[in-house]
């Protein structure tokens, strides 16, 4: 008997691989795959850069209450030196300076305001100045004058102290007096107008307590007014 001149069927689709409607099914598939991957993949940046700047926001607004912090916590009380004064715009402080290896720390004077952003003209924030460090009472004198410029004027040639920090729409100053927190402006703490009619706080005593209230923004998850209250040993102490 001769053996069949054909092969049979199955070993004939062996031979002739995929048809093009498989192949075509197959791409599909591999193609949906591809964009389900894509998806995923691209979700996970999203998500990874939104992590990524809620996490600097959150660390420039937490910075920023911790200088805020230290700066209070360091101001000094010393004959002849005031250790802070409130013009409505701006904070200037005395505080302890930093010590360093083969410097003594020395007093620096620190002054705190509110500005407009130069890049975001819609914006403003917290902006930070300090002094080099002085050792001698005309040496703090021309530092808290150089910060009353600086508050005033924003020259160019105090611009290497200054430092921007929380962006906000709000900066109000309290201080804790008789029991109950008050306008700085109020009764004995207040003096005759400065040139322009702005009231200066004059009385040349730390305050038990100051209050800063700032409206934070850029600043996901945080809505409305934050208070921050800051107390002294003093007061901290007291029964």
């Amino acid at each position: 008997m001769k053996p069949s001149a054909f092969p049979n069927k199955p070993e004939r689709r062996q031979q002739m691989g995929f048809t093009l409607i498989e192949v075509l099914v197959a791409l599909f598939v591999m193609a949906t795959m591809a964009l389900l991957s894509w998806r995923g993949i691209d979700s996970m940046a999203r998500n990874q850069a939104q992590l990524t700047e809620r996490a600097g926001e959150l660390h420039l607004f937490n910075a920023t209450l911790g200088q805020w912090q230290h700066d209070l916590n360091a101001m000094i009380q010393s004959d002849g030196i005031q250790p802070w004064l409130w013009d409505g715009k701006t904070l200037r402080l005395s505080r302890l300076g930093v010590p360093t290896p083969g410097r003594p720390s020395g007093v620096v004077v620190v002054a705190w305001t509110l500005r407009e952003n130069p890049s975001k003209p819609s914006e403003s924030q917290l902006e930070r100045w300090q002094s080099p460090p002085v050792t001698t009472l005309d040496g703090w004198a021309k530092a808290w004058n150089m910060a009353e410029l600086w508050g005033q004027m924003n020259p160019p040639e105090l611009k290497n102290g200054t430092h921007r920090l929380q962006p906000t729409e709000k900066f109000q100053i309290y201080i804790f007096r008789d029991k109950s927190w008050t306008n700085p402006f109020s009764s004995d703490d207040l003096s005759a107008s400065r040139a322009g009619g702005t009231p200066v706080t004059t009385k040349n005593q730390r305050p038990d307590g100051i209050r800063l209230v700032i409206a934070p923004s850029q600043v996901r998850g945080l809505a409305g007014d934050v208070t921050l209250d800051w107390a002294s040993a003093s007061l901290r102490m007291a029964p």
